[in-house]
């Protein structure tokens, strides 16, 4: 299988970013096996970004219209973690994720 949904990621990175920031999204990175050119046809895109926060929460409601936002924009299912929870959990992933940045 030809993997080429992190090139598409790559191109097209701007306009990502533009929707993270559009939710109070920062430090943007992908993981999981997308990132790795691992992914299946019917993989989901895992990221990992610092979410905006009301007071020490995260906003959730920020967080799902983001992650809708996204898998319109790939048309395949996406996850977004927060960082501090990639971080506390699977260090490593985190090590290993794909930066997104201009």
């Amino acid at each position: 299988m030809n993997n080429i949904l992190l090139d598409e990621i790559f191109k097209n990175k701007d306009e990502i970013l533009d929707i993270f920031e559009k939710y109070g999204a920062e430090n943007v990175k992908l993981i999981g096996s997308v990132s790795r050119r691992e992914e299946k046809t019917n993989s989901d895109i895992d990221f990992v970004a610092k979410l905006k926060c009301n007071g020490i929460l995260t906003d959730l409601q920020a967080h799902t219209d983001l992650i809708k936002e996204l898998s319109l924009f790939f048309d395949r299912k996406v996850e977004v973690a927060p960082y501090e929870q990639i971080q506390e959990q699977y260090p490593r992933a985190l090590k290993l994720g794909v930066e997104l940045k201009r």
